[in-house]
């Protein structure tokens, strides 16, 4: 184990930390000179003095830019952008501040190219820098990879239970007439649930546009189960597939017309 100081060494240790304490405080406090003159800030937060605040940059020579005003601000004095009470930076304003002490805001003169100029002291409403901005969020979590094999082809989030070729379906085949008039697939959206799949219906020739699906791929199990609005989907066991490049519609295979003409029936009301 470590031997302890002598008092008197203990003592002189302490002393030594609270003046490298002190000195590490009054160097903070040196380095406040956020008007760059070289002379440590005595205005407290809020409070500064300023010949010009808020300034269109037009009225300095009609500048257009706040280089253009640098003319109209002495030396010793900070010249920037305006920073509004809202703490929102205004590059269409100027402001010529000082964060000297009020009682030198007093006593201070500029003799100006056009005459002398005094200015006045801003008890509040001077910020002294913009605010710091809000931290920047932190990155969301890369999301998990998605397993092999992974299919969501009905894009309702889970994994499509029922195989290619087989569907839960509200409707199949129908025209957009047969959804209160429509004219194309967004017109027939309020006929399907929103964890169906509305789709441009594939038949064994292709994706026909002239007509719409409306389609889940969760299990037959689930499909029996499910209800919307008093409805209830029906399980079509074949000539259903899941993608337009699927190869297990048989052209020779009789449509769901069954389905057709109860979907159209529960509709047409």
């Amino acid at each position: 184990a470590r031997a302890a100081l002598p008092r008197p060494l203990f003592l002189l240790h302490i002393a030594k930390m609270k003046s490298i304490a002190l000195l590490l405080c009054l160097g903070a406090a040196r380095a406040a000179d956020l008007d760059g003159d070289g002379v440590a800030d005595a205005a407290a937060a809020d409070t500064c003095c300023a010949l010009k605040y808020g300034n269109a940059l037009s009225e300095c020579s009609s500048a257009t830019d706040l280089a253009g005003t640098a003319g109209c601000c002495p030396a010793g004095f900070l010249h920037r952008y305006s920073i509004g009470s809202d703490g929102n930076e205004d590059t269409t304003k100027w402001d010529c501040i000082s964060f000297m002490s009020q009682t030198d805001c007093t006593a201070y003169s500029w003799s100006a190219p056009w005459g002398t100029e005094t200015p006045i002291w801003m008890s509040f409403q001077c910020p002294h820098f913009l605010p710091t901005p809000a931290p920047t969020p932190a990155p969301q979590l890369t999301p998990p990879p998605t397993p092999k094999g992974f299919r969501d082809n009905d894009q309702d989030g889970v994994a499509d239970a029922a195989a290619d070729g087989t569907c839960c379906a509200f409707v199949y085949g129908n025209a957009f007439a047969g959804c209160s008039g429509a004219t194309d697939l967004a017109g027939a959206a309020g006929c399907c649930p929103s964890d169906f799949l509305l789709r441009h219906s594939i038949q064994a020739t292709g994706e026909d546009t002239t007509s719409y699906d409306c389609v889940s791929f969760i299990s037959q199990t689930d499909c029996a189960a499910y209800s919307w609005s008093g409805l209830t989907p029906q399980w079509l066991p074949a000539n259903c597939p899941h993608t337009t490049s699927s190869t297990v519609v048989d052209a020779a295979a009789p449509r769901a017309v069954g389905l057709l003409a109860l979907v159209a029936l529960l509709f047409s009301a």
